[in-house]
């Protein structure tokens, strides 16, 4: 199935992903906005990793260590447990260093051993693929394709409130993608367009009354299109339009033990986001890209409700100083909740962050989170949102170019208004970790 959509988004010109190579340009590349080096950005040599020369490619091993404490591990409102949770997270990078085309490989793997809830121990997975092929100085096609085995986050479904109900381990999906772009700059004009496939599948899991809770309902296949032009008025401002359009199937319909398939509930769902924008990278103490537009979904099924608005995506950072960074986020867009009778949300968010630079090899950071998710209901289910926001402080200590030591502080709160449907909770996660690069 995802072959078939791919070769159908490819027959119609369509190839996109915003792939982070990008096309090699003259240091006067209109579009570059390098001229500024915010707080944990330099580069310095005494304490970077060294890169190990393998041929014509670059290999880059890490070992991540680390031990935290979480003081709501199964993200209740009630039945708090906490636990100690021990990490090990090995990973590499491996990527050409060609003068002309890329090609790179990035495999990682992330282990948590918790201390006294043994069941929830878990590992996460992944490979990524990333390459680029350099038609001309001004043309390039960039593809990419990943294949990760994840743990969903607790708190994050809207499942179940009561511990009883709860999933007793982790919840286990796979995700695979594929995706490829054709790109092209001249002097002031930049254009982007790709496609971009994604499957996702989730394993069963066993809940603490022992029923298990059979999740392959939320199976689905992504296909996303995308096309960006863009016009640099001049070095340090450019103005851009933005399309995508995606469709999203699920492997199955949810019959609620009705015998007529007419009635099956259909969550198959497509739509579109609008948006025109501007980057740029003003004197030496501002630097983003902000985009507004207009998102639009529907699914098939007419029971539920469209989702349609503002659609915004901002990132914007202030430079008061060398050694402080200031940064904004703002984000909307339709998302998928795991549920039958709500499929999706219109979610609206905004984070602030500030790093410093204390020392040259010693970073700080704190930032804020806080968003809202939607739930438009339909004649059988209420409407209600859900709100969430975190803080957290961390810090980031450069030993050496072999080791980094770093500390994190966050806590997060969600709160339904509905008590019944949403998820209310808080918790607070403390952590330390040990970065080795052989």
């Amino acid at each position: 199935m995802l072959v078939s959509k791919l070769i159908k988004a490819i027959s119609v010109g369509a190839l996109t992903t915003v792939i982070g190579t990008q096309v090699a340009v003259a240091q006067d590349n209109m579009f570059s906005r390098d001229r500024i080096v915010g707080a944990g950005e330099h580069y310095l040599p005494e304490f970077e990793p060294r890169v190990v020369r393998v041929g014509t490619f670059k290999f880059q091993p890490e070992l991540g260590l680390g031990v935290e404490t979480n003081s709501n591990i199964y993200a209740l409102e009630n039945d708090e447990q906490s636990d100690v949770i021990v990490a090990v997270s090995p990973a590499f990078n491996l990527d050409s260093d060609w003068s002309r085309h890329a090609l790179g490989v990035t495999a990682e793997a992330k282990h948590k051993e918790y201390t006294d809830n043994g069941d929830e121990s878990h590992t996460n997975i992944g490979g990524f693929l990333r390459g680029r092929l350099d038609v001309t100085r001004e043309f390039n096609f960039t593809v990419t394709g990943s294949a990760q085995s994840l743990t969903e986050q607790r708190g994050i479904y809207g499942g179940s409130v009561d511990l009883d109900t709860s999933p007793a381990e982790p919840a286990e999906y796979d995700v695979a993608s594929f995706g490829g772009a054709a790109n092209f700059e001249r002097d002031a004009v930049q254009l982007s367009l790709g496609a971009n496939v994604r499957q996702l599948s989730f394993d069963d899991v066993r809940l603490n009354n022992d029923f298990v809770d059979d999740r392959s309902f939320r199976d689905f296949d992504e296909t996303e299109i995308k096309a960006r032009a863009g016009y640099a008025i001049n070095p340090d401002i450019a103005v851009f339009v933005q399309a995508l359009t995606y469709e999203r199937d699920y492997s199955q319909d949810i019959n609620l033990a009705d015998t007529n398939p007419n009635n099956d509930i259909r969550r198959d769902a497509e739509g579109y986001r609008a948006t025109v924008g501007t980057n740029f990278q003003l004197s030496s103490l501002i630097r983003g890209e902000v985009a507004v537009g207009y998102l639009f979904e529907e699914r098939e099924d007419a029971r539920f409700e469209d989702i349609e608005g503002l659609a915004v995506n901002a990132d914007v950072q202030w430079l008061p100083t060398p050694l402080t960074t200031l940064s904004l986020g703002v984000d909307r867009y339709s998302s998928d909740t795991g549920q039958i009778d709500i499929p999706s949300a219109l979610v609206t968010s905004g984070e602030v962050r500030v790093d410093h630079e204390l020392k040259r090899n010693i970073l700080l950071t704190a930032s804020a989170n806080a968003g809202v998710e939607e739930f438009d209901g339909n004649n059988a289910i209420a409407s209600y949102n859900q709100d969430f926001y975190d803080v957290g402080a961390g810090a980031v200590y450069k030993l050496n170019p072999n080791a980094h030591l770093d500390f994190n502080l966050r806590y997060y709160n969600r709160d339904s208004s509905n008590e019944t449907r949403g998820r209310n909770f808080d918790q607070t996660i403390v952590g330390v970790g040990l970065k080795l690069f052989p």
